[in-house]
């Protein structure tokens, strides 16, 4: 590979771990993979997995307590508003 993955590397990953290009760069094609990096392959897979998982429960609890604030505001334009009426 030429240095170009799909996932590119994170800010919090960089210089903890080895990148992904160095893993990548050592493989020609048709080589099988040492156990080193068939367990590197699979601690980037799950570290990218948990990062995904956790900004989309970010996101999901955010949306829903939008909604849940946007909803009691206009409960409480309407309670104003029929206490008016």
């Amino acid at each position: 590979m030429s240095g170009i993955h799909p996932f590119p590397a994170r800010g919090r990953h960089r210089g903890r771990h080895a990148t992904r290009t160095d893993i990548c760069e050592d493989v020609r094609v048709g080589d099988p993979l040492t156990p080193q990096q068939e367990d590197r392959i699979r601690q980037l897979v799950r570290e990218e997995c948990y990062f995904r998982d956790r900004e989309a429960l970010i996101k999901l609890t955010a949306m829903t307590l939008l909604l849940k604030l946007a909803g009691t505001v206009m409960l409480g334009l309407l309670l104003l508003a029929f206490r008016f009426l």
